[in-house]
């Protein structure tokens, strides 16, 4: 950065999604295992059966949003909804073979990422990954005790 001004790590953090996504895409794609959303399909599997809430939770998403991307994983027949048996009320989301078999053929092409990542850091990835755990739990935290601005009319 010019005047030797640093970003603050809101800025670096919010300048890494893109990088990781190019990453991924690539390896993906050089797999013959690109599809999309890639990474809520991989967290679907991780935490099945899931609800959409815990998954918009887990994923930092709103609700809104995790539902219009759920919607392409079911087009491509990759997740399932199930009555949730805890309240039948809503649902859970569970990975079907064709989800699984994406996710399998996508293993080797996450692993190259994450050695290619690895290699280029003079710390250890876990390290890394326990921190940007950490960052994402205070990030979480910062947004429950977030007070919402009382809205005004706008003839007011």
């Amino acid at each position: 950065m010019e005047h030797g001004r640093r970003p603050n790590i809101l800025l670096t953090a919010w300048t890494t999604a893109p990088r990781i996504e190019q990453l991924m895409r690539r390896e993906l794609e050089a797999a013959d295992a690109d599809t999309p959303q890639f990474a809520l399909l991989t967290m679907i599997h991780l935490l099945e059966p899931v609800t959409p809430t815990r998954l918009g939770a887990e994923m930092g998403m709103p609700a809104a949003t995790v539902s219009d991307r759920l919607r392409e994983l079911f087009a491509l027949a990759h997740i399932r909804r199930e009555p949730n048996p805890r309240d039948g009320r809503s649902y859970v989301i569970t990975t079907t073979a064709a989800g699984r078999r994406t996710i399998d053929r996508a293993e080797k092409a996450v692993l190259r990422a994450r050695h290619a990542v690895a290699q280029e850091l003079d710390v250890p990835l876990r390290d890394v990954e326990v921190l940007v755990e950490k960052l994402n739990r205070a990030l979480d935290a910062a947004l429950e005790g977030r007070r919402p601005r009382p809205r005004r009319h706008r003839y007011a």
